[in-house]
């Protein structure tokens, strides 16, 4: 005999706002067509980067980047993982 497992409370934290909707179906957006690693406008000055990088999160709540301008992003920004010296890059990646 095989029984259900018990429904997750995922989430009990949620913003308050999360209960109008949680009659509704969930709907999948477009996806965005400029993640990845690209050249980009940096900061609010419109300077680029000076290679590949990430996309930034601007104000996004739910968004963490190494990318952006510490000036305006520091809420969203993170330092950019390095693997240690020692470590061999196939080993790391």
């Amino acid at each position: 005999v095989v029984s259900m497992p018990a429904l997750a409370g995922a989430f009990e934290n949620g913003v308050p706002e999360m209960a109008k909707y949680a009659d509704r179906p969930k709907r999948r957006g477009p996806p965005p067509k400029d993640l990845g690693l690209a050249v980009r406008k940096i900061n609010s000055y419109g300077d680029e980067s000076e290679g590949a990088v990430l996309k930034g999160c601007a104000a996004a709540p739910n968004c963490f980047s190494t990318t952006g301008d510490p000036e305006f992003d520091a809420d969203s920004m993170i330092a950019a993982w390095k693997p240690p010296a020692a470590q061999a890059r196939d080993v790391s990646v």
